[in-house]
């Protein structure tokens, strides 16, 4: 039909299929969708410059712009409502409180948290896991056998599935996203709009929003975030400093991310001479 496509990259699902060890069929048939819809696409947006990388060295000669995701919304707490929401889970109004929240897949690499946490050995310390399985893939159960195996299961809580989870995060101390593949994380700028100091492992495309190490962490091994959750718990000067430093990087991701997407699409048919076609996908 001749009518301009502009696709929007959220994921890299090849390489996620890869490391999920997916069947080879599955493998094959991601990429021959790959390779259709990118090669029909006159422009292609990918939410991190990572993306872009990872796709473009399996498909050369596209045309790429750049929109990552955004925050889209700041979310404040009072102490009351804050120790309420401890409470509903079960969570010592004056314990230091560890967040995460993902759905439960490999790729999330929650075990690489509860293997740092379970290394603290500070009783007043607590684990908060938001988030449930992926296809009912048994993760969750992994997960908490983990946690009771490491003698941490007292000091964790594993929630579930919230559908709002932003006030249970910003009832937390520190949020840890310990994620080894992502895009642009939503997960991740929502638990900085939350007003609480926010660490991420060291990989690209977390570095794209976290422009700063002292906030993130090696994969390597499970020391360096342990060594960093525990100064934050004992010394709030510290603490204190992680905030600033994700305030800061929060600043970069405040925009209207609508107005964007309409920008770099009205500039693409501007420079391909389209008059009023655009298939976003």
């Amino acid at each position: 039909m001749r009518i301009k496509m502009i696709t929007f990259l959220r994921a890299d699902v090849l390489r996620e299929a890869h490391f999920a060890h997916k069947s080879r069929l599955k493998i094959q048939l991601h990429g021959i969708v790959e390779f259709i819809g990118l090669r029909f696409s006159s422009l292609v947006v990918a939410n991190s410059n990572s993306m872009k990388y990872s796709v473009s060295d399996r498909h050369q000669d596209l045309r790429w712009a750049i929109l990552p995701n955004n925050v889209q919304q700041q979310v404040h707490i009072g102490n009351t409502e804050k120790l309420q929401i401890r409470r509903a889970h079960s969570l010592p109004a004056n314990d230091y409180v560890v967040a995460t929240a993902a759905p439960f897949s490999r790729v999330k690499n929650i075990e690489f948290l509860l293997e740092a946490f379970s290394k603290l050995d500070l009783d007043s310390a607590r684990l908060l896991i938001i988030g449930d399985d992926l296809n009912n893939a048994g993760e969750r159960e992994r997960l908490e056998a983990l946690a009771e195996r490491w003698q941490i299961d007292t000091q964790t809580v594993f929630t579930g599935w919230l559908d709002n989870p932003l006030r249970t995060i910003a009832a937390a101390d520190l949020f840890v996203f310990p994620s080894s593949q992502e895009g642009s994380p939503n997960a991740f700028l929502e638990a900085l709009a939350c007003n609480i100091p926010c660490m991420g492992s060291r990989i690209p495309e977390i570095g794209e929003i976290l422009q700063n190490d002292e906030l993130q962490f090696g994969l390597d091994s499970s020391d360096e975030l342990t060594c960093k959750i525990r100064k934050a718990c004992t010394d709030p000067s510290y603490a204190q400093h992680l905030k600033q430093l994700s305030d800061r990087c929060k600043q970069t991701f405040i925009f209207d991310w609508n107005n964007e997407a309409v920008r770099i699409i009205t500039g693409a048919s501007c420079q391909q001479g389209v008059s009023g076609h655009e298939n976003v996908t």
